[in-house]
């Protein structure tokens, strides 16, 4: 059942190429990101402006945004916080 539930349904070649008709023709609710090499770099530590008004602008479309990662500490809190998700 999970493996089914996380399977991407859709994959993109950026961030970027998600946006509001794609996300309203596919009926998404939910969005989940994996933070590292999608969002931020692994080794950069602060999102840029344009990924931030981009995960905003998402946010206004839809449900939830989740992000995934397996950073601990400081730079997960600061994501989380910055992207108020």
């Amino acid at each position: 059942m999970f493996k089914k539930l996380l399977n991407p349904h859709l994959k993109l070649k950026d961030i970027f190429d998600v946006n509001e008709t794609l996300l309203h023709r596919y009926n998404v609710k939910t969005l989940i990101f994996d933070v590292d090499n999608t969002l931020i770099a692994k080794d950069e530590t602060i999102l840029s402006d344009v990924i931030i008004k981009h995960i905003d602008s998402l946010k206004n479309v839809v449900e939830k945004v989740i992000l995934v990662t397996n950073n601990s500490g400081l730079k997960r809190l600061y994501i989380a916080q910055t992207l108020d998700v």
